[in-house]
């Protein structure tokens, strides 16, 4: 899915390209109780912390004819989910094959982002430099694997899964955290509808017209989908 663009402006041309990928790149690190009802079906509650990557969401480059050298807004997430799953297994005391099938449910993160602006100064070159963090709305999805257990020693198993996950998380709300020019804090001169913003399913024709409250803007759901492989080791108890 398309995350933002890539423009080169040159002589007064520019050239765009998609940025593609999704905000749920990163590693994932879980932890898992389940509960067999028989040889082959069972439950799962499953905890997952992700560490994001950083990913570039928009980059501009020019010649400087038009006063800007460069613009580039990267971001970094990280999240705490849970999974309620059924399993469905072939049983048996050596290899097993199994699937999972539940939702996917965020109970805590957010996103940074770091925006860096250089602008031709003439001499030196004038940073920009923005930071802040946004937050999204309760949000659900659907994650699915097949996977294969293997028992190593007593009640200890080694395990490998192909999974897929199903997230798209509206926004809620971003915060500008720190804002320099050329190094000097300058946060403290932006207004509340520069340094807060609030997304919303409707903007009234009163909204965004005071400087001390938060700017609305239209929400839109990102995508948080994956396709990862995840190996460990499980214990029976």
């Amino acid at each position: 899915e398309m995350l933002g663009s890539k423009s080169v402006i040159t002589a007064g041309k520019t050239t765009q390209t998609n940025i593609n990928g999704t905000f749920g790149k990163g590693i994932p690190v879980n932890l898992g109780v389940g509960f067999m009802v028989s040889e082959h079906i069972g439950v799962e509650l499953g905890f997952t912390y992700l560490m994001g990557s950083e990913i570039t969401i928009s980059e501009t480059t020019s010649d400087a004819a038009l006063g800007l050298v460069s613009d580039i807004t990267k971001t970094k997430g990280s999240s705490v989910r849970v999974s309620p799953v059924l399993v469905l297994s072939t049983g048996g005391e050596g290899l097993s094959l199994y699937s999972k099938l539940g939702l996917i449910v965020p109970v805590g993160g957010k996103t940074t982002y770091v925006k860096e602006t250089t602008l031709d100064g003439g001499p030196t070159d004038i940073l920009i430099k923005e930071e802040g963090e946004s937050k999204g709305s309760f949000s659900m999805g659907y994650t699915a694997s097949l996977g294969a257990s293997m028992p190593i020693a007593g009640n200890i198993s080694v395990f490998g899964e192909l999974q897929m996950l199903n997230l798209r998380i509206k926004g809620n709300t971003k915060t500008v955290t720190s804002y320099e020019v050329a190094g000097v804090d300058k946060l403290s001169t932006l207004p509340k509808s520069v340094t807060h913003t609030e997304y919303v399913d409707e903007i009234g024709p009163d909204d965004n017209t005071d400087p001390t409250k938060a700017t609305k803007e239209l929400n839109s759901a990102s995508n948080y989908s994956t396709l990862g492989i995840n190996v460990g080791v499980k214990m029976k108890f």
